[in-house]
């Protein structure tokens, strides 16, 4: 799996792992993804399932739920690229995983979940708003109509 795929599904994961905290999906997901970072050792699943756990708990007491998945998604997206990069065989199951946990989410979470697949080294997403990029350069790589032996137009 190409290195731009993993960092997706990683994204990806984190935003479902976040948008399941404090629903009756978080279950399943707990479990699953503690049997996966279990491929770094024993260790590695205590660790993780003692951080899913405290997460979890940072959500269900925070007065503003949305804000406080909002903030664990960069924590989850990093520990998802660790785990990925090192053990790169286990995207599959990641996927599977995710996927059967975004259908369990109750519709209120399902808002919480974005794909933004990237091609061509851009790539933009947006819930619920506007996207404004400023001093970004990007120019699409599209084909432009040949003009060659063609006056400008308005000069006949």
């Amino acid at each position: 799996m190409l290195e731009e795929e993993l960092a997706t599904l990683a994204g990806t994961s984190a935003v479902t792992l976040v948008a399941a905290m404090t629903t009756d999906a978080w279950g399943g997901i707990r479990s699953g993804l503690a049997r996966l970072f279990g491929h770094a050792g024993e260790d590695r699943r205590r660790a993780a399932e003692i951080q899913l756990d405290s997460n979890a708990q940072l959500v269900a007491q925070a007065a503003d739920k949305d804000r406080a998945r909002e903030k664990l998604v960069g924590l989850w997206t990093l520990e998802f690229e660790e785990l990925l990069g090192s053990y790169p065989g286990i995207a599959g199951d990641l996927r599977v995983l995710i996927d059967r946990a975004r259908a369990a989410l109750p519709q209120s979470q399902q808002s919480w979940v974005m794909t933004v697949n990237a091609y061509g080294g851009l790539s933009v997403g947006v819930q619920g708003g506007n996207v404004l990029m400023h001093g970004v350069s990007w120019q699409a790589d599209v084909p432009q109509p040949s003009t060659a032996g063609k006056e400008p137009e308005g000069q006949s």
